[in-house]
């Protein structure tokens, strides 16, 4: 007859499978977290910055040398939101605490939550020196912002633009932080960013590349607009970049992931699509002389196309490529990792498996 099966055995089966399966959740959760590539602009005096994980690196694009800034030494927590520059050099940007839960994480970048609270503490967009890494809040008429944002600073007056994503709204600030202007009917609005005397906006949820008017008597009005529709899962636009008189529009899919960039005509029309790896994972585009460089998320790379949109060598500089390197390994131990406890886990069932057809004979 069969073997009857011993509770306390049972339970510590029961304990071993569902420890594998949390420790491949922990595994997985420590790789997403390994600091990344995410946002590029460019500075006043015409250097590129690229923000990876808490470090911005700082590149002069004739001598090559780069200054690598301790985003951590301002109070950076988390990527939550772009910076930008004003005319002076100063910086702007989020400062704060990180989420403190696995919950909000995941709220934060799936943007599923819509926060209504007018002020989270310790959350603020800050003013940053950043030779003597003093920084101040930039503005007390702004809300506490612990979800997605974009920034943009017309460098001529230091104005601010700002689309707060997650209240469906843009706002318009002078340089001492007074608010100017308030527009709403947007859908988690993204990169923001005055061009030719207009407003424009990648308006995520209304799959749609916006124009409004900058000027605070009309701020908001719509005075174009460009629908982002590829096909029908890239459709929800997060950022872009104006190549003479052509955009380009990083159209994310579901998830807001593994994007493309697709050319618009000023008219709409949509032209090509620049060539990127299979798998790639876009999250910003930058224009910097004559080089349209694409931050890869996922596969922690900077893609480079000349104004034609043709792929060119990959960007890169000694920092960039020794972080670059470190971070990969660093994510292919945390995979190899949660590939393992699959291992235990399949080769516990064969054993269990085999175990339950065993048989006692008188």
């Amino acid at each position: 007859m069969n073997k009857s099966v011993n509770p306390l055995v049972a339970l510590l089966v029961i304990l071993f499978f569902g420890g594998l399966i949390g420790l491949n959740f922990y595994f997985n959760q420590h790789m997403l977290e390994v600091e990344r590539p995410t946002f590029i602009t460019n500075t006043p005096d015409g250097h590129l910055a690229i923000q990876f994980g808490r470090q911005l690196f700082l590149i002069d694009g004739d001598s090559g040398d780069e200054v690598v800034v301790d985003l951590d030494g301002q109070g950076f927590a988390d990527n939550i939101g772009n910076f930008d520059f004003f005319d002076n050099g100063d910086l702007l940007l989020r400062l704060g605490a990180a989420p403190t839960s696995i919950v909000e994480a995941w709220d934060v970048v799936m943007r599923s939550t819509n926060h209504n609270y007018e002020q989270a503490d310790g959350n603020f967009i800050a003013r940053c020196q950043l030779g003597d890494r003093k920084c101040q809040e930039f503005s007390t008429d702004l809300p506490g912002f612990d979800r997605a944002f974009r920034v943009f600073i017309e460098r001529d007056t230091d104005t601010v633009y700002l689309a707060d994503t997650s209240r469906h709204r843009i706002l318009k600030l002078d340089s001492t932080g007074k608010l100017l202007a308030t527009a709403e009917g947007f859908k988690f609005p993204n990169q923001i960013a005055l061009v030719n005397d207009k407003l424009w906006i990648a308006d995520t949820n209304n799959h749609r590349f916006v124009a409004v008017s900058p000027k605070t008597e009309s701020f908001g009005k719509v005075l174009s607009e460009i629908a982002i529709t590829p096909d029908s899962l890239h459709i929800w636009p997060s950022a872009f970049v104006q190549v003479d008189r052509d955009w380009w529009v990083l159209a994310m899919g579901d998830n807001m992931s593994y994007g493309r960039v697709v050319r618009y005509t000023d008219t709409g029309v949509e032209l090509d699509q620049l060539d990127m790896p299979s798998g790639a994972d876009p999250l910003s585009l930058a224009l910097w002389g004559d080089n349209i460089l694409v931050a890869d998320y996922g596969r922690l790379a900077f893609y480079r196309y000349d104004r034609r949109g043709v792929r060119q060598v990959d960007f890169s500089t000694p920092s960039l490529a020794a972080l670059i390197n470190e971070k990969r390994a660093e994510i292919e131990r945390w995979r190899y990792a949660g590939y393992s406890c699959w291992a235990i886990f399949a080769l516990g069932l064969l054993v269990c498996g085999n175990s339950s057809t065993e048989t006692d004979y008188p």
